[in-house]
């Protein structure tokens, strides 16, 4: 009962924060291709037979309709699939993190620091659950273990490329 409380406030916050101040705002070309292959994507997946039920569960949950974390869980996947792959090298994680954020400006990367806190502490709450009931043994576990980490990664990266943006003002 504990863990929908959260992920329900959790998700109003963010409701409020991505809503609210875009609603005047007019999205970009890009944003829209970028919205469309992101669903083309999340049908396609390929790895839909790698991981267990508690996986699903947990990536249905983050991205269900109207869920506001799609673009970040999917920027999540991907770059764990690139470092798990060998595309991106541990001293390639940092320019790959800013090249895909760089073009967004100061309010924008703040809405997606909050999102990657959100998803970071969604992935805790779960983490913990299946720690303290001795379920950490699943196919996709060390997967969300991973997303938590790099959900950790990102916000700091957002945080140093806000400072950045902050100075060029």
């Amino acid at each position: 009962m504990k863990i929908i409380i959260v992920i329900v406030v959790t998700l109003v916050i963010v409701l409020i924060i991505e809503i609210i101040p875009n609603s005047k705002k007019k999205k970009t070309a890009y944003q829209k291709t970028k919205a469309k292959k992101l669903v083309f994507q999340k049908v396609k997946s390929k790895q839909r037979n790698d991981y267990d039920a508690e996986y699903f569960k947990f990536q249905n949950m983050i991205i269900s309709d109207n869920s506001p974390y799609h673009n970040e869980y999917h920027f999540l996947k991907t770059f764990h699939d690139k470092l798990k792959t060998g595309e991106i090298f541990l001293e390639d994680m940092k320019s790959y993190a800013i090249s895909n954020y760089s073009d967004f400006d100061g309010a924008e990367i703040m809405s997606k620091t909050e999102l990657f806190k959100q998803l970071e502490h969604i992935s805790t709450v779960f983490l913990n659950e299946w720690e303290e009931k001795g379920k950490t043994d699943f196919k996709g576990f060390e997967a969300i273990e991973q997303y938590h980490s790099l959900s950790q990664f990102m916000i700091n990266i957002l945080g140093e490329l806000l400072q950045v943006k902050l100075r060029e003002l």
